[in-house]
């Protein structure tokens, strides 16, 4: 440590040198011989090797030699979002027209429940889209503006799925038939194992190890392909009033009747692939490890096995986890 020092402090007194005789336009034969004799004797000295063991900043940098273990999970945002064109399956129970992704309550009346008598119940919920993740994940650096990366643990989503229907009609007190707006709705709620391998690629920052400290912060964007299997589910399909809740009801008395409650869909595809998208910021000190992402999952296999629905993910996660470094 004492040689180090000592290096350093010599180099320090040959940048001095430097810019004075730079700036003084002095030439001295006598002090020229002695640096020519102090360089002679620092040439095998590489002043960022011995600083460092390793340096890398910028677009693209190379990683330094170390792994990572991150326990990370959905925050601020993270959703469910549902693809299908006028879907019919087994699965469901029959209705009018077929199921589709998106919702068509309006927004103003969205699954209101408009009370009758004193008597209602109106502290029924209605389920939500959503999607809640609990995983960790593992990274090995390559070395090279590449990082290799495995996911796993549990994911917990809600989708849904409606059918519209404003065929339907019934008759007023006044004796005249009037249309309504009927909406038939299927909820799915599953909790899932899920599994991804993929590359990350830090796009810009740095990397920064020595004896001393290790830092790293930089951008990253990241593709997997990955498998997820359904250990639970429950689906829950209910016909609803959307319009006109003041004149109308089911024979339960309310705007809403369950068709079927909490069952296994006959169809469903427990196992499912998917390729995952991401972009995030890592930041490093020491052993600590703090991660912030943005990701999407694009699925490749149906929910059922007999009709096409997709279920899309979008959201934020935040982790944080510890840094090995590899001898």
């Amino acid at each position: 440590m004492l040689i180090k020092m000592i290096k350093y402090i010599i180099i320090f007194l040959i940048l001095i040198e430097s810019i004075n005789t730079n700036l003084l336009a002095q030439e001295n034969d006598s002090q020229d011989s002695i640096w020519k004799a102090i360089d002679k004797e620092m040439a095998d000295f590489k002043l960022e090797d011995d600083l460092f063991d390793h340096y890398s900043h910028g677009w693209f940098p190379s990683c330094y030699n170390a792994r990572e273990f991150t326990i990370y999970g959905s925050s601020f945002f993270s959703d469910v979002f549902d693809k299908a064109n006028n879907i019919r399956s087994n699965s469901f129970v029959s209705t009018t027209n077929g199921f589709c992704g998106s919702s068509p309550y309006s927004k103003r009346s969205y699954r209101d429940i408009k009370v009758m008598d004193k008597d209602e119940n109106t502290d029924e919920g209605y389920p939500v889209t959503n999607n809640d993740e609990y995983k960790f994940y593992l990274i090995q650096n390559l070395l090279i503006p590449l990082q290799l990366r495995f996911d796993g643990g549990l994911r917990i989503s809600e989708g849904m799925l409606f059918a519209d229907d404003t065929t339907r009609s019934f008759l007023s007190l006044s004796g005249v038939k009037q249309n309504f707006q009927e909406v038939s709705v299927l909820h799915l709620k599953e909790h899932s194992a899920v599994v991804n391998i993929g590359l990350q690629m830090p796009v810009y920052g740095i990397f920064f190890k020595s004896n001393i400290i290790s830092v790293s912060s930089f951008y990253y964007l990241r593709g997997s392909i990955g498998a997820s299997y359904a250990i639970t589910t429950d689906a829950t399909q209910y016909i609803q009033i959307a319009d006109i809740k003041n004149k109308l009801r089911y024979s339960n008395a309310q705007d809403t009747a369950t068709l079927s409650n909490a069952i296994r869909l006959p169809n469903l595809n427990r196992f499912r692939y998917e390729l995952e998208f991401s972009a995030g910021w890592h930041l490093s000190f020491e052993r600590v490890i703090f991660n912030f992402e943005l990701y999407s999952t694009y699925p490749i296999s149906s929910v059922i096995n007999d009709a096409v629905w997709k279920q899309y993910i979008v959201g934020i996660r935040t982790g944080l986890g510890i840094q090995f470094f590899n001898k």
